[in-house]
């Protein structure tokens, strides 16, 4: 009944939505609005279809500021793409405004079902697991016939590395999804969780069930599946469906996606049997840190498709490799060492030894004038001033735009002596470099993952 009602309630929405986008913009309600973006809530994400939901929901409370839907609609459509399509140099932005969002919501409307439920998605977001999980539990135990709740706890649970439990949550989510018209995500959490138990063949049926469902496939599936072929001996399988998933996201490595900092040891195991798949079905283990794209190195500042491959060099920028940076390093002592800055989206469970790590924006096409100024000012505190001192700016690897970005806005603030570590964090690692720890912000690489 529910493959025959959900298709029904998506189809009045969307003829709804397109009655409305044929009326004047200037007699739209809120209402209709919010209407608007119900509709495309239903269909998968599109960078276009983001912005378009969030103008018109910006928009909504303008018209009605103390819209209590539009201010945690509004958030929702900020944190989606962060849960679905992964964290990206936008993402500390994102997040600082759906917590102003949650927090005008709360103080209007506290301990309300829909105010606790993005209260406890803020949490998922930012990666505070537990206490995510906790905030879960509590709303299950006045909603415990709650898709959204049941599924929530489940991912919780995955990531702490106790995808055991997440089982029967996943299940009731599975029964509970019928007129869900996204219910295929509790199809995916559950092929996710028996693939990090090993119980592969079990997770090929429900994955491929998921696969069917969907109305454009995600690449979180292929990953799966790929992993699940690759354990049962599907060597073709595997392939194919790996072939699927970098075709969506081709600059995936091996290192990145082992490199996100996860809460447990079971964690850390559960993930690593999922990566293994990876590995054996041929997934590539890392960039090529000098490897020649043919992109003119005069092009300038990038200000989207971040994660794709970059020139060799960058103009008024010198191109440094691991061994060079590493040399450089040694002979210059304080107070002439270089200073190190890097930016990625997702952080890693490392950095460089003595480096500042930067918000994402600083690189991104957030980067407005207020940025810019506190940018400025930030580089002339770790200068004192001097143009001439060596800074080196990088990202992840050779295949992320945000430390190319970085290097280009030094120039433009006059800087002389500026390196691009084209490289990045991925070929110091592989170099077997001296590293130290780093703190777990919540927004971490490998932490991209695909359920609602």
């Amino acid at each position: 009944m529910g493959r025959v009602v959900r298709p029904l309630k998506v189809a009045v929405l969307d003829a709804e939505a397109r009655w409305l986008e044929r009326q004047p913009l200037g007699t739209l309600t809120a209402a209709d609005l919010l209407l608007q973006v119900e509709a495309s809530q239903n269909h998968p994400p599109t960078l276009e279809q983001d912005a378009l939901d969030r103008e018109r929901l910006e928009k909504a409370l303008r018209l009605e500021p103390r819209s209590v839907e539009a201010m945690l609609t509004l958030s929702f459509v900020l944190l989606r793409p962060l849960i679905q399509i992964g964290v990206d140099e936008s993402a500390p932005l994102r997040v600082r405004r759906a917590r102003q969002l949650i927090d005008r919501a709360r103080n209007i409307a506290p301990n309300t079902r829909p105010v606790l439920t993005h209260q406890a998605l803020l949490l998922r977001v930012e990666r505070r697991w537990e206490e995510a999980a906790a905030a879960y539990r509590h709303l299950l135990d006045h909603y415990p016939d709650d898709f959204l709740f049941n599924n929530q706890l489940a991912v919780c649970d995955i990531a702490l590395g106790r995808s055991e439990e997440a089982l029967p949550l996943l299940q009731k989510a599975v029964r509970l999804s019928l007129d869900e018209p996204q219910g295929y995500v509790s199809l995916f959490n559950l092929g996710q969780a028996l693939v990090r138990l090993g119980r592969d063949g079990e997770a090929v049926e429900w994955l491929r069930r998921a696969k069917q469902e969907m109305p454009v496939v995600s690449a979180g599936v292929h990953w799966l599946l790929a992993a699940a072929y690759a354990h049962l001996g599907r060597s073709a399988d595997a392939r194919t469906e790996l072939s699927a998933y970098t075709a969506k996201l081709p600059w995936v490595t091996l290192q990145w996606a082992g490199h996100g900092s996860l809460p447990s040891d079971a964690a850390v195991a559960e993930r690593a049997r999922e990566l293994d798949g990876l590995a054996k079905a041929g997934l590539r283990d890392h960039a090529d840190e000098e490897g020649d794209t043919g992109i003119d190195i005069q092009v300038g500042l990038r200000s989207h498709d971040y994660r794709s491959p970059t020139p060799t060099g960058a103009p008024g920028v010198t191109t440094i490799t691991t061994a060079a940076l590493a040399a450089l390093l040694e002979q210059n002592k304080d107070p002439d060492r270089p200073i190190i800055l890097v930016t990625t989206a997702p952080k890693p469970d490392f950095r460089l030894p003595g480096s500042v790590e930067l918000p994402g924006f600083y690189a991104g096409e957030e980067f407005d004038d207020d940025a810019q100024h506190t940018f400025e000012q930030k580089i002339n505190l770790l200068t004192g001033g001097d143009k001439t001192h060596p800074v080196v700016a990088a990202g992840w690897n050779s295949e992320r735009w945000s430390g190319r970005n970085l290097a280009l806005q030094l120039v433009a603030l006059e800087y002389r002596n500026v390196y691009w570590y084209r490289g990045g964090l991925e070929a110091w690692n592989l170099a077997g470099l001296p590293e130290e720890s780093a703190a777990d912000d919540g927004l971490t690489v490998g932490a991209t993952e695909n359920r609602k």
